[in-house]
């Protein structure tokens, strides 16, 4: 099994998803869930069921019963799902897998929140740097949907950020049916945005985007709280391969019924896939003077 970039189908999760996909010789088979479902005035593009933003009805909906369909397990009740990461993708899928009635064990060399990729992430929501942005519309919809209506006030907040074109104007933007709230600059915004930057980089058009950034060491802790609660097992453990899952299926909980693939960029060696590779990206982190 491998992930293929994060698109476990229709599975809402914050800023990602993973797709079990078999790719190996494993006798463990794979588990497909079913179809879920003016002036400096905001533009909004509504798609799906997505309120106009400021979200007013915080807590009327709970962020699991977005799908409507629940796919059948593969084989019976003891069998187990196990999924492999534990970063945002990793818990974020076995949260849903639990909600959908599978029995889910999350392993990673790890379970200290600080210790993952995800703990330095950003948290930014927005389709940065993915292609064709078509593709990632429906993830964007639903992260928005877990933003406007938290689990917890403290996991998220809003934020505001520019998107500028430095080569030539937009229309529209090609993000613009993600769901974001936006507005495009007015000229003397576009003026004074160049002004304040000596001339470094010169934008002819822009943006004003409205979204979120997730507290990503908090958001975690949540996620694993959450998992934990209801009855999913974290187990701290280093895996050399997903053959090593399918050898010891005891330490489990029983039959692996499928394994998902959830380790992001380290499937390069995980399963020696040499089309996985980080993309883009740097955090840095400065302590108060």
């Amino acid at each position: 099994m491998v992930c293929a970039m994060h698109l476990w189908k229709h599975v809402p999760v914050a800023v990602g998803r993973c797709q079990v996909a078999t790719r190996s010789r494993l006798s463990v088979p794979a588990i497909s869930p079913a179809t879920a479902t003016t002036g400096r005035d905001f533009h909004y593009r509504r798609s799906l069921a997505s309120p106009r933003f400021p979200w007013t009805q915080v807590g009327k909906r709970h962020i699991g019963q977005r799908c409507s369909a629940t796919p059948e397990a593969a084989g019976d009740a003891r069998d187990t799902v196990v999924v492999v990461g534990g970063g945002v993708i990793g818990l974020s899928t076995a949260q849903e897998l639990l909600r959908r009635g599978f029995n889910v064990a999350t392993v990673a060399k790890s379970l200290d929140p600080q210790t993952t990729t995800s703990s330095v992430a950003a948290g930014f929501v927005f389709p940065y740097l993915l292609q064709p942005v078509s593709r990632c519309e429906r993830w964007v919809r639903d992260t928005l949907e877990v933003c406007r209506s938290p689990p917890r006030e403290d996991l998220c907040q809003t934020m505001e950020s520019y998107v500028m074109y430095i080569e030539h104007e937009v229309p529209e933007p090609e993000w613009g049916g993600c769901g974001l709230e936006y507005r495009r600059l007015e000229a003397d915004e576009l003026r004074e945005f160049n002004e304040k930057r000596g001339g470094w980089v010169t934008a002819v058009d822009g943006f004003l985007v409205q979204t979120y950034c997730f507290h990503t060491g908090d958001y975690l802790t949540w996620l694993q709280e959450d998992i934990t609660a209801q009855g999913g097992q974290l187990l701290p453990r280093s895996l050399g391969s997903l053959e090593d899952v399918v050898a010891d299926q005891a330490a489990f909980g029983g039959r692996v019924a499928a394994i998902v693939n959830c380790t992001g960029a380290y499937a390069r060696d995980f399963v020696q896939d040499e089309s996985v590779r980080p993309v883009y990206g740097q955090v840095v982190t400065l302590r108060p003077q």
